[in-house]
């Protein structure tokens, strides 16, 4: 196959290939005067190498981070990272004046804030402890003394009356002391009454005899109440360890 048919067989070049060729040359033109390297000794760079570094160069530059970034990044409070390990006893704990003044005076001013915030939380808190602590004291006493709120509204209303009105103070006393006497036995029954009226028996007698009758029925009234609170004793024990019981076989103890 002589020259001038593989020519015809396959075309002539086109203008692309001849720009192609160009281009190559202006690189390696370039190359060689960027680096001379028949001066140092060294191999010349391919084409391969120049074009590899150019897109080396041109990936680096685009992901460069702005400067504008990183001003405004460097701006940014150096507490946020202290504030991120803040956690824990660390939140309770008051802020040191150092620590303080190095935040920005907005900053400074809301710390300030929810401080005093706070300090009257925790005075309101405690008060609100003491005044918890009273009520349990009343109602503890309360139940120790088998009273209904009833009665101790009556009591206090009594107490008070003392004070502002003695006239119904009194009135309502002498209601009680009138049932106390007959709970201790200090006036006679219609019973015994009748007995004394009927010259059965004497006044004194009569009183010994009702004053008896009503210590042993006190004291059976005070043996019946003390059975009661050991009944419920029990059973609130019975139902702890029931509790504790559910709670081990939950548990798997």
């Amino acid at each position: 196959m002589t020259p001038e048919s593989s020519t015809e067989e396959f075309g002539a070049p086109t203008d692309q290939a001849t720009d192609g060729e160009s281009v190559v040359e202006d690189v390696n033109q370039d190359t060689a005067a960027a680096s001379p390297a028949d001066d140092q000794g060294e191999e010349a760079p391919s084409l391969l190498d120049v074009v590899t570094a150019a897109a080396k160069a041109e990936t680096e530059q685009e992901n460069a981070p702005d400067s504008t970034e990183g001003d405004e990044e460097s701006e940014e409070p150096v507490e946020a990272a202290d504030d991120a390990e803040a956690t824990g006893d660390d939140l309770f704990d008051d802020v040191p004046e150092e620590e303080l003044n190095s935040y920005k005076p907005k900053t400074q001013r809301r710390i300030k804030k929810l401080l005093a915030d706070r300090e009257s939380l925790r005075k309101e808190v405690g008060g609100l402890k003491q005044e918890v602590e009273r009520l349990h004291n009343i109602d503890a006493f309360i139940a120790n003394a088998n009273l209904t709120y009833d009665e101790v509204n009556t009591g206090f209303d009594i107490m008070k009356a003392m004070k502002h009105d003695p006239a119904t103070a009194l009135v309502s006393l002498k209601g009680y002391v009138g049932q106390l006497e007959q709970l201790l036995g200090m006036q006679l029954p219609e019973e015994l009454r009748e007995q004394v009226d009927d010259g059965y028996l004497d006044e004194e007698t009569a009183l010994e005899l009702s004053q008896l009758r009503s210590r042993e029925a006190l004291a059976s009234q005070a043996s019946q109440q003390a059975r009661q609170e050991a009944d419920a004793l029990r059973a609130q024990q019975a139902a702890n360890a029931a509790q504790a019981q559910q709670y081990q076989q939950a548990m798997g103890i």
